[in-house]
């Protein structure tokens, strides 16, 4: 068990990794991720490794299928067009050749491919936010390779609930519902129709409405009495009588006194207050936490402050990685950056299991 135990920590500290050999079921293939009532939620990670640019700056284009209602991601590799489904992993992915050999090569371009594509049921889109789909692109580095992170989200069905509420000016079938729905998705929709004119009851349920996604909440005119003139006279004669009468009658103060007690408040408010740590401390006593909380609070530092304490931040992980880690952390740890305090602390550590067993 020891010299299994040991081949195992030398290869990964050769840079060798076991995630490697399985990496294939994972890259360039789109997962499910959630799947409830009101979302559907898809993720894949694609590989960068010879992705070639589509267009200009581009090496993604969503296209859009308005039977299925399936949202496309085209990327060219290899002498192929790819179009990925990222709304139904069981679709297979769609192949297209850029070169085509009958007797002379013929070159496939981006618009031949895309009226290919076109008889398949998907066309260039410039907007999914109609379509209740929402789609998030990044730039990954998922187990050691480089990779374009797709997160595809599908929030149709709760889109149209939330539209015909708006429409009908009724909240009741959405007011149970616990899923947010992304503001973008239907915000112009709700500004074109809470724009109408509309009754008090009606703007009061917009208000519902509006409140449950976050967004501006229109204003509900207050309901006047028809009161006559004769009414009004009355009861504003009330109201001076009123006032007169309850008007408190308090003795005078003198300076003397009003200025004791202004010094208290103020003295008060001195003991109250904590004093706020300054710059350095956090830069060269402050622990990781503070230290954390600092950096994540504090918005009024300049960029080189930051650097620094974010520098320092570093160190003080590593040092507590070295001090409190286990064995495959720092492995782990060791395998990106290739520091010798890692390998030494690596080697001690082994030492120490060795000598437990």
């Amino acid at each position: 068990m020891q010299k299994i135990l040991l081949f195992l920590s030398l290869l990964l500290l050769h840079g060798c990794s076991l995630n490697e050999l399985l990496l294939k079921d994972e890259i360039d293939k789109v997962g499910v991720v959630k799947y409830d009532t009101y979302v559907k939620y898809h993720r894949a990670y694609f590989s960068r490794d010879d992705l070639q640019y589509i267009k200009a700056n581009k090496k993604y284009i969503y296209l859009y299928n308005a039977k299925t209602n399936d949202v496309g991601i085209l990327l060219k590799r290899k002498n192929q067009y790819l179009l990925y489904n990222m709304s139904n992993p069981k679709i297979p992915t769609i192949k297209i050749p850029t070169i085509i050999r009958i007797n002379k090569d013929t070159n496939i371009s981006l618009p031949d491919a895309l009226k290919t594509y076109k008889l398949k049921g998907f066309r260039t889109t410039s907007s999914l936010s109609d379509t209740g789909h929402e789609i998030n692109i990044s730039y990954k580095v998922y187990k050691e390779i480089k990779t374009i992170l797709i997160e595809s989200k599908e929030y149709t069905r709760l889109q149209s609930l939330y539209r015909k509420a708006i429409l009908d000016y009724d909240a009741s079938n959405i007011q149970s519902i616990q899923t947010k729905l992304p503001k973008r998705l239907i915000q112009n929709y709700y500004k074109h129709y809470s724009s109408r004119k509309a009754t008090r009851a009606q703007l009061l349920q917009l208000k519902i409405i509006a409140n449950k996604l976050n967004l501006r909440v229109p204003t509900i005119p207050k309901i006047k009495k028809n009161i006559s003139k004769k009414e009004r006279k009355k009861e504003k004669k009330k109201k001076e009588v009123i006032t007169v009468k309850t008007m408190p009658q308090y003795p005078p103060i003198k300076q003397k006194n009003m200025e004791e007690e202004s010094e208290k408040r103020v003295v008060k408010n001195l003991v109250h207050k904590p004093k706020e740590k300054p710059y350095q401390y956090y830069l060269k006593s402050a622990s990781l936490r503070e230290l954390r909380k600092y950096i994540t609070t504090k918005n009024s530092l300049s960029h080189v402050q930051q650097s620094k304490l974010k520098k320092r931040k570093k160190e003080l992980e590593e040092q507590k990685l070295l001090e409190n880690g286990s064995l495959e952390d720092i492995i782990a740890a060791y395998k990106t950056n290739k520091n010798p305090k890692y390998k030494n602390r690596i080697m001690t550590l082994m030492k120490k299991k060795q000598l437990e067993d």
